[in-house]
Parts: structure tokens; sequence; C-alpha cells
């Protein structure tokens, strides 16, 4: 949601299609180009009825890059990255140096969908996923993104009218790391980090 700080009231609200449990937001880039949202839980990529039995084979984690207008601030689903359905928690997006990049902890790279506080502790290590948002940006710019459906709503208040109107959208641009090297790196860091600083 965007709140509109000289009424202090919500003048937008996006839905995040692809996710469960958002807790990786949110959090901006240095120069509020995005707001970024990670999954905290994998959903079923493609959306499907399947069994939680399942979820190592068939459950993904997206991240999704929301663009933010410098001169409205209204707020449009720039991108998505399909990844593998860890436990995305925080993020923390880079300046200076680091910037063009987004770092996400992850924990339960186990893959694991019951008994989380033994089942994903399993390994000695997690990761951080490293996002490299300007080459996203490249890739997007060639084409290099499958479009995928995707239902979502987003919704805008008018101030002068008191009114919002939503808009049903059915769509997302996906980035595949597989077909655009060099845009994600995953760090191995100790067990369930929570947050990294950048």
């Amino acid at each position: 949601a965007r709140i509109d700080l000289t009424t202090f009231e919500t003048a937008e609200i996006i839905e995040i299609p692809n996710s469960g449990g958002n807790h990786s937001s949110p959090f901006t880039t240095e120069n509020t180009e995005y707001v970024v949202a990670g999954t905290r839980f994998g959903v079923p990529y493609p959306q499907q009825d399947v069994s939680i039995d399942s979820y190592a084979e068939n459950f993904k984690g997206m991240l999704t890059f929301i663009k933010i207008d410098p001169a409205s601030g209204e707020m449009s689903i720039a991108f998505q990255v399909l990844l593998p359905a860890f436990d995305y928690d925080l993020a923390h997006s880079g300046k200076g140096n680091s910037h063009g990049w987004t770092f996400f902890t992850s924990y339960n790279t186990e893959e694991k969908a019951t008994l989380l506080e033994v089942n994903a502790s399993q390994h000695d290590k997690d990761f951080i996923a490293a996002i490299n948002w300007k080459k996203a940006e490249e890739f997007i710019q060639q084409g290099k993104f499958r479009e995928m459906p995707a239902k979502y709503m987003h919704n805008l208040y008018d101030e002068s009218t008191h009114m919002a109107a939503s808009t049903a959208m059915d769509k997302v641009k996906v980035l595949i790391p597989e077909e655009c090297p060099g845009l994600v790196y995953f760090l191995p860091t100790p067990k369930s980090p929570h947050g990294v600083d950048v």
C-alpha cells in the first residue's frame, strides 16, 4: 500500500501475485526506484491444486520488484524473479558502490512444508539471494522475460471523489535466472539468517 503523507490516508493498494505470507517488504531501493517484496512461503507455480507433500517439486518462491513512478508515486509490478521455494525473510538494497543490488535473506533451503522448527534447520547453511536489479532491467528491455498469467487487483483512491477504482490485472513479467546470467547469486550464509546489512 502507498500512504499519501498529505492526508495520511491509503492512496493505493496493489496485490502481489505468486506470493504467500509476504515478509521481505516493504523495502525500497536506494532512490525508491522499486519497492521489493519476497514471498515468505513457497506457492504452487503455476497456480494449481497440488499436494503439500510435493512442496520441493511443485512450489516456487517469487521475488517482486514494484516500480514507483517518481512524479505520481503510483506503483506497478515491473517484474518478478522465479526462484526455489525457500522462505525469503528480509531484504536490504545496496547503496553507493552496491547500488543496483538487493539482498534477500532466506531459510528453509531444505524446502520442507511441515515441522519447520526441525525440518527447516537441517542444513548448516542457508542463502542470501543477491539480485542485480540493474541487470534485470536490461533483461526486461531485451525481452528476456516470460509473460505469465497472474490475477491480482490494483486499487487507486481518488482524493477528489473519495472513491477507489479497482483494476483487475492478469499477467506479470517473470525473469527465469537460468535464462538471465548474472541476475541472481545465492551466497551461503549461516543457517536461518534474519536480515543482512549492506
